[in-house]
């Protein structure tokens, strides 16, 4: 059962964006299997 405010207080950890391989942060686990982007590159994926 999720706490209140436990979106708050995700951990953000160094990944690699899956089309460009530049750095940045986000809240998944480096062993979870979805497909990471970068702003951009998510943007341009969903257009």
């Amino acid at each position: 059962m999720l706490q209140c405010g436990s979106r708050l207080n995700k951990k953000l950890v160094q990944s690699v964006c899956s089309s460009k391989s530049e750095g940045g942060e986000t809240s998944y686990a480096p062993a979870r299997p979805e497909i990471v982007y970068c702003e951009a590159c998510y943007n341009a994926e969903v257009a």
